[in-house]
């Protein structure tokens, strides 16, 4: 599937990078700091989801388009961002179950 933002790759159409688990990894290791705000009250659990989310829709979308910023995502309609958040995550799923899983050389719809 093909996405389409004006801020990424001069707002030429793009297929969203697999989210796989080498990434989700860096994602949890540099939210670690965060997790400790959260536990000694300094963060709230509502702003880190939000930079869990930021943060997890930047480092796919810098492998299009490294001058992409958060500021760029705040422009965005949130149902979009919602969206996109879940393109991330869901971007390169094959599925586990047999009936789920794609064959070889097929696109999950």
């Amino acid at each position: 599937m093909k996405y389409k933002l004006k801020f990424v790759n001069k707002g030429k159409a793009f297929e969203m990078p697999s989210w796989t688990v080498e990434k989700y990894e860096k994602l949890l290791d540099e939210m670690t700091s965060y997790e400790e705000k959260v536990k000694d009250g300094t963060l709230a659990q509502v702003q880190y989801d939000k930079l869990f989310r930021t943060k997890m829709i930047l480092i796919s979308l810098h492998e299009i388009d490294e001058s992409v910023k958060e500021s760029d995502l705040k422009t965005l309609h949130p149902e979009d961002l919602i969206l996109l958040g879940n393109a991330v995550y869901t971007s390169g799923r094959v599925g586990i179950k047999e009936e789920d899983f794609q064959e070889e050389g097929k696109k999950a719809s």
